[in-house]
């Protein structure tokens, strides 16, 4: 869901930006935004298949779109 806390920023993101992940051992990992994107909430499939490393998506307030970024990791 979209909360501030969580994914709530997601919308700012830009192509070009620098998304980092922390794994649970502490490992970093950079990644580059590549594609953001609009979905509809029943887009399953376009949300799941996809040649993206990584794909962070959130709800839109109204609850009838998905915000969807896609990345590639960069080596860092």
């Amino acid at each position: 869901h979209n909360y501030k806390q969580h994914f709530g920023y997601l919308p700012n993101v830009r192509r070009g930006d620098t998304v980092t992940f922390t794994d649970m051992d502490g490992i970093v990992y950079t990644y580059e935004v590549g594609v953001v994107e609009t979905l509809a909430a029943n887009a399953v499939k376009e949300m799941n298949e996809s040649d993206w490393e990584m794909s962070l998506y959130t709800c839109t307030y109204s609850g009838n779109e998905r915000i969807t970024v896609r990345c590639r990791r960069t080596e860092e």
